[in-house]
């Protein structure tokens, strides 16, 4: 417990939340209450239960070389999900009909869409032709 108490990774993701939640703490529609709600779910109850349910799972065999090249792609991928959050989710609903982003229920399956275009797709297109990737792989 110790260990996990004073890791750097650790410390330096509480010391963020904390800075993040003192910084909008000052705003009327923030509830301090939601964010800590948020916090032992996340940040408590989905760790310990994924802990607790691969605690006697044998360490999976990690085949592959990784390649300086990899991290490189990681990274340019980061940036680019960083850039599109910021305001590409507006952009692409600016350029789809008026009816797509007017009706709640379609609305849901072209989020969808986007999500898994940006977030699932494009990364795995993108490492099955410059690394050869398969599927399973991913």
């Amino acid at each position: 417990m110790r260990r996990f108490v004073l890791n750097p990774g650790v410390i330096l993701a509480v010391v963020l939340y904390f800075t993040g939640l003192a910084a909008l703490s000052h705003r009327q529609d923030f509830e301090v209450a939601d964010a800590m709600i948020e916090l032992a779910f996340f940040g408590l109850l989905l760790p310990v239960m994924a802990w607790a349910t691969t605690r006697r799972c044998p360490a999976p065999v990690i085949t592959a070389q990784r390649r300086g090249c990899e991290v490189l792609l990681v990274l340019g991928l980061i940036i680019f999900v960083a850039v599109y959050l910021i305001s590409g989710p507006q952009a692409i609903d600016a350029l789809l009909p008026a009816a797509w982003t007017s009706s709640p229920r379609i609305h849901v399956f072209v989020n969808l869409g986007k999500k898994l275009i940006v977030f699932v797709l494009l990364p795995w297109a993108l490492f099955r032709v410059a690394f050869g990737y398969r599927w399973r792989d991913f």
